[in-house]
């Protein structure tokens, strides 16, 4: 679950990363409401992982959207995923 988890979060946000951009150049631009604008749709983005993380529980009793802790971090540093000062 964890791990569908982590590729429906790719998912929403692979136009994330375009967005952060655009409001980097808007902040060089000085353009305020242009920043606005594309945090708004940034949030949008971001608003949509509580869905996403609400399907993983640490509860033990949860079934099938039981995320063991210790063995995700495992699956993660098994499969190279842990990023340095991340997890």
């Amino acid at each position: 679950m964890f791990l569908l988890c982590m590729a429906e979060t790719h998912g929403c946000f692979t136009q994330g990363v375009e967005m952060i951009a655009r409001c980097q150049e808007m902040v060089m631009l000085k353009d305020n409401e242009g920043l606005l604008r594309e945090l708004v749709k940034l949030k949008a983005i971001v608003d949509q992982f509580a869905y996403v993380f609400g399907k993983i529980s640490v509860n033990p009793n949860s079934g099938e959207n039981f995320a063991n802790p210790v063995e995700v971090l495992n699956q993660t540093q098994s499969h190279g995923l842990l990023l340095t000062g991340v997890l």
